[in-house]
């Protein structure tokens, strides 16, 4: 069975006869990479032709898909990730590999948002039978849309907040002039009172001196003796 495009499309020829352990992971691989390349297929036997340029790249291509076709361990991570079933336990696991790839150290991807290690970690098994050059790219598309969404997010809070920010203002002085109202009502309040008291004292002690005044009157009238 053949596969890719015709020969006479593929410049400096090469060509490769191997045994793989599961061809259409190779081909899966040439057809993400975007590499032109013709193959023959018969059981585990391929006959490869692709450009002469290509040749480092298809060779990590082979690698990695003889390597990752039997690795149990990783098809289980892969299953877990896209059934939603120890999701977080299956992006842990991967982060290694990923760092591998990105030549970063593990604790830095640890240190990542959540949700930027499981789009690393779907990204990395999307593309896991391609070229590292291939991966690379892709998850470090991956992290810089991140980047992107949470700056437009930040500047959209941030704008947000400003225009938000003026109405504080008014409802702050609105709320000052209330208070400045209530303090005048109080202190009226206050005057008010302090006046009626200082009324009903002078009222007070006008009628003590007024009683007191007929009170010595009389007093003198029961005391005066006759001439």
């Amino acid at each position: 069975m053949e596969h890719g495009v015709p020969l006479s499309e593929i410049p400096d020829k090469q060509f490769l006869n191997i045994q793989v352990n599961n061809p259409d992971f190779v081909l899966r691989g040439l057809e993400q990479c975007s590499i032109a390349y013709h193959a023959k297929i018969n059981d585990h036997k391929m006959l490869i032709a692709f450009s002469e340029k290509d040749r480092d790249r298809v060779t990590d291509i082979i690698e990695r898909s003889n390597r990752l076709s039997v690795n149990a361990e990783f098809h289980e991570r892969v299953e877990q990730l896209r059934s939603g079933e120890n999701q977080s336990e299956a992006v842990q696991a991967l982060l290694p590999e990923i760092a591998a790839v990105l030549h970063v150290s593990v604790s830095s991807l640890e240190r990542k948002p959540p949700d930027l290690q499981f789009g690393l970690a779907l990204t990395y098994t999307s593309l896991c039978f391609s070229d590292d050059l291939t991966i690379k790219q892709a998850l470090q598309e991956e992290i810089q849309l991140n980047h992107e969404a949470n700056t437009e997010i930040k500047e959209l809070l941030e704008k947000r907040t400003n225009d938000i920010q003026p109405l504080n203002k008014t409802e702050k002085l609105r709320q000052q002039q209330e208070d400045d109202q209530k303090k005048k009502e109080v202190y009226v309040s206050r005057d008010v009172l302090k006046r009626n008291a200082q009324r009903v004292q002078a009222e007070k002690s006008d009628e003590y001196v007024q009683r007191s005044e007929k009170e010595y009157t009389e007093h003198l009238e029961r005391t005066k003796k006759p001439y």
